[in-house]
């Protein structure tokens, strides 16, 4: 089932990623095809690694403590913060996170 999960969440239009919160550093499990044409990465360069690899010089510092807060209370975060696409193009990220899900 985890397999036809992750197949569907890598065709989803939507620019999404799934991280593993059991792992030091949060790393990217899975990418859906809209982070692709958003960002120019291919998702084998996300793979493993934290979604920091988008942020640059503007991106902003009291968005990027909002979102470790959330992350390390286990709770959602809705925030506005500026990524960068693979060749360094600012773009807004209106991200919203929710309720971290514990799978077994």
């Amino acid at each position: 089932c985890l397999h036809y999960t992750h197949l569907a969440f890598r065709l989803c239009e939507l620019p999404m990623f799934l991280c593993d919160r059991s792992v030091p550093g949060l790393p990217i499990v899975c990418v859906s095809k809209g982070v692709q044409e958003l960002t120019d990465y291919e998702p084998s360069e996300l793979t493993g690694r934290n979604c920091r690899i988008l942020q640059g010089p503007k991106t902003e510092e009291r968005s990027v403590q909002e979102i470790s807060d959330a992350l390390r209370e286990g709770q959602p975060c809705r925030v506005t913060v500026t990524n960068y696409t693979k060749a360094g193009a600012p773009f807004a990220n209106c991200l919203a996170m929710g309720t971290p899900l514990l799978l077994s």
